[in-house]
């Protein structure tokens, strides 16, 4: 196993072990060693690859996010068809619906807001109205935010119905 094989590994491992052990507690009661005992890694490389459990917690968002963008769904915002846009968004978003309240029990759906901004900037450079995608984007992180407390009741055609 080359470098960078043993890096995915590693972080592969860390991330699993830590939604499992998240499962079971609060992110902020869960010690780096409890962390790396679940994993079967050493401390060293816990932190020759994370600084902390949020940049563990950043980089599965991250990797998740980019799988969901290969998919190609962005090409709906930059068409001007939010509707369809949003119905994609809230599927994708609902398949992660234990993760993300995991991140609303421990206080970090900061960190779920972090990777819309970051991904969005980079649409907004290119777009011809990045004032219409800056507010689009908040509203759909905020639409979201209030579909997940409200337990997830509605479909996710029926939220981007509501969107005009």
């Amino acid at each position: 196993m080359n470098n960078a094989q043993r890096s995915s590994y590693v972080k592969n491992r860390i991330t699993a072990a830590l939604l499992s052990l998240m499962e079971e507690k609060p992110v902020d009661d869960i010690s780096v060693y409890e962390l790396t005992e679940r994993a079967g890694v050493g401390r060293v490389s816990f932190y020759r690859n994370f600084r902390d459990k949020d940049d563990v917690l950043r980089f599965f968002i991250s990797e998740e996010t980019e799988k969901w963008l290969g998919e190609d769904h962005v090409s709906y915002l930059a068409a001007g068809r939010t509707k369809e846009f949003a119905v994609f968004l809230l599927r994708h978003m609902r398949e992660y619906r234990g993760f993300f309240d995991l991140l609303m029990r421990d206080g970090r759906m900061h960190l779920l807001e972090d990777e819309f901004d970051s991904r969005i900037r980079l649409y907004l450079d290119q777009s011809a109205d990045p004032w219409h995608i800056a507010f689009l984007t908040g509203g759909f992180y905020k639409l979201f935010r209030y579909w997940a407390a409200c337990g997830y009741r509605e479909s996710p055609e029926e939220i981007a119905a509501y969107m005009r």
